[in-house]
Order: C-alpha cells, then structure tokens, then sequence
C-alpha cells in the first residue's frame, strides 16, 4: 500500500499488466474445473510436463476469450 500512496507502481499501469490483470478472475474461475478435466483424461498419454503446458496455455486462451469476448457482451445486458 506504501508503493501506492507514493505512486511508486505507475509502471504497472501500462495496458499490457491491465490486460494480464484483466484475465485473473476468468482464469481464477475456469481453470479447476476446466484443466482438471483435461489434465485427468490425458496425464496417461502424453508427457506430464507437455501435458501442464498445453493445459496452461489452453487455459490462458479460455480466460483471454472469456475477459475479452464474452464478458462485455454479458454485462452490455446488464446495463441496458
């Protein structure tokens, strides 16, 4: 909060962390539901560590779709 109030943190307000922030809570939402499904019908076939860094970045692009696509529809009905 010091870091804050002496507007030491003005880096973080560049639009490539606010779009990075932006993605927290849809991936926060989908991720453990989504990438257990997937991690658990496929850890037997492929490689473990392929398998998470697939499921990462799979992950990523669902909450890019979701924050960036659907959320603005979503609260447009909600506004009018």
């Amino acid at each position: 909060m010091l870091l804050v109030s002496c507007k030491k943190l003005q880096a973080i307000n560049s639009p490539i962390f606010v779009k990075i922030g932006m993605l927290t809570y849809p991936l926060y939402l989908a991720h453990q539901h989504i990438g257990f499904i997937i991690f658990n019908h496929l850890y037997m076939y492929l490689n473990k560590y392929l398998l998470l860094s697939a499921v990462i970045i799979f992950m990523l692009a669902i909450a890019y779709i979701l924050s960036d696509r659907i959320e603005p529809r979503i609260m447009k009905l909600f506004k009018s």
